[in-house]
């Protein structure tokens, strides 16, 4: 089975990062909602991390993409 690589995506995520984001998106999010908010984005980029490892490689899709058109 071979491996296959994917850069590492975690970083520290501050509440700089946050009030950043939420200026690009054009949206205003209050001083205090910052941090909570960065460490839930930097908990979800963690277990996306995770799911990048997982070994694939013999796994089946378990549906088939269907397009209502």
């Amino acid at each position: 089975m071979s491996q296959t690589s994917h850069p590492k995506i975690v970083r520290r995520v501050s509440p700089e990062d946050i009030a950043t984001l939420a200026h690009l998106a054009g949206i205003q999010v209050g001083h205090e909602d910052l941090s909570p908010l960065a460490v839930s984005l930097e908990q979800h980029l963690n277990a996306t991390e995770l799911l990048l490892q997982a070994d694939l490689e013999d796994v089946l899709p378990s549906m088939e993409a269907r397009w209502n058109v």
